[in-house]
């Protein structure tokens, strides 16, 4: 399963809502804990939270820094009401190279 599948389906399990949440109009996230995801949501302890917002870049999320939304990450295809939209949503592996989802 692709990235972007995996986030959505830790933000759709509303468990998790403590950690990770949908904004309230769908069209981004925000870590609510960045501990406790690190803790449930990070496979390998060294490489953590800085690993996992290099690879929200290379899916081309962006970090909101200000605003109502300031320190949630947001991508135009990854939306809550509008799950079909991932299906076209494309890894960089650098600026020339980007290949489709899975």
């Amino acid at each position: 399963r692709s990235f972007p599948v995996l986030i959505r389906d830790i933000l759709d399990d509303e468990t998790n809502a403590s950690v990770i949440t949908w904004l309230p109009h769908g069209k981004g996230f925000k870590i609510v804990n960045r501990q406790k995801f690190i803790k449930q949501f990070t496979p390998d302890p060294w490489k953590r939270y800085s690993v996992f917002t290099k690879d929200l870049v290379k899916w081309n999320f962006v970090l909101i820094e200000r605003g109502r939304d300031s320190g949630s990450f947001y991508n135009e295809l990854f939306q809550r009401d509008q799950p079909e939209l991932q299906e076209t949503m494309k890894f960089c592996e650098s600026k020339r190279v980007c290949i489709l989802a899975p």
